[in-house]
């Protein structure tokens, strides 16, 4: 279980070169319905050699493309770190986990931590339903279970995690489980989970 330990009411940013924090105050971080941010709360992660299943309770399920295109920094140019938000999407597996830094991620962390400390050393890439490639970080557990569990790149999944900071492409989020239950396709979808011109399938 991962639980953000810092909760509260986003008042304000400050710019630091590059990076954006955004300060909390207060007891409860609302729901934002103009970005879509839900009120951070404990997520479970469950042993990683089965498939993780999200708690549903604990996860606000996000369009992920339209996610994509409102989350973006304070100012231009900048990072923002933000209270990590607990989040669920469906996407598709475009590269399997790989080893990769997380520097920023890690910085987050230092101004918002959780407990326990997530492990971090690998980043994977999802196509959203609007065919919009993105990389998302991997917890470690999860990205073995995503190796092991996940046989062929291209599958439709539910993936839950935290929405840990906004850079010029958009949301940085931190995958930690996944379920392969994400029901039909909705109308229109084409094979990446696009939808065509007019709900026609392709």
């Amino acid at each position: 279980m991962f639980t953000p330990l810092f909760a509260g009411r986003v008042t304000r940013g400050v710019f630091f070169a590059s990076l954006t924090v955004v300060f909390v105050a207060g007891a409860v971080l609302a729901y934002d319905a103009a970005t879509s941010r839900p009120t951070p709360q404990a997520a479970v992660v469950p042993d990683a050699t089965a498939e993780p299943t999200p708690d549903a309770a604990a996860f606000k399920h996000v369009d992920i493309d339209r996610f994509v295109a409102a989350e973006r920094p304070i100012k231009e140019g900048t990072t923002s770190l933000l209270p990590p938000a607990p989040i669920r999407f469906v996407a598709r597996v475009k590269q399997h986990p790989h080893p990769r830094k997380a520097e920023y991620l890690y910085r987050v962390l230092a101004f918002f931590p959780m407990d326990p400390r997530p492990e971090v050393n690998h980043r994977m890439f999802v196509t959203t339903p609007g065919g919009h490639i993105m990389p998302v970080y991997v917890e470690e557990r999860t990205a073995a279970a995503i190796r092991d569990g996940l046989g062929e790149e291209g599958r439709r999944v539910a993936f839950h995690g935290y929405h840990m900071y906004n850079y010029s492409k958009g949301p940085a989020i931190l995958v930690t489980g996944y379920s392969t239950d994400v029901g039909p396709r909705p109308p229109g979808a084409d094979q990446s989970g696009g939808t065509t011109p007019g709900g026609t399938t392709r």
